[in-house]
């Protein structure tokens, strides 16, 4: 008599990796003080768990020597974060006397929760200039 066993290892661990669609707006600042939504546009690919994912997109850090930016985040909660909103303060366009700000630096995280309550992380880095 023979008995086989079988062994599962259960599901993969939860993953997360960020795909950059675009990224990095310029700011015409002599038409608007505002990025379009869809300048910024990134995909969040989760793997492993149970299968069943949400997302939530947060503002980890912002570099902004000048403090000139802000960023509204837009839809968080969705695996394509694409509606993300950068304002300026700087009034263009720039000429003798009105130089645009120092480019500003965002880091940005995407938090995968699973079924489970399991998450896994992933971050990215977008910049804005003005002009």
């Amino acid at each position: 008599m023979y008995v086989f066993l079988a062994h599962s290892k259960g599901p993969a661990a939860l993953a997360v990796s960020i795909t950059v669609n675009l990224a990095d707006p310029i700011i015409d600042t002599a038409g608007s003080q505002t990025s379009g939504a869809g300048e910024i546009d990134m995909v969040a690919s989760a793997s492993g768990g149970d299968g069943s994912y949400s997302y939530a997109w947060t503002l980890l850090s912002e570099n902004d020597p000048s403090n000139a930016f802000s960023i509204n985040m837009g839809t968080v909660n969705t695996a394509n974060w694409n509606d993300a909103i950068v304002t300026t303060t700087f009034t263009g366009p720039p000429g003798p006397g009105n130089d645009p700000p120092v480019p500003a630096e965002f880091a940005i995280r995407c938090t995968v929760t699973d079924g489970n309550g399991d998450t896994a992380t992933a971050n990215e880095l977008t910049s804005v200039d003005s002009q």
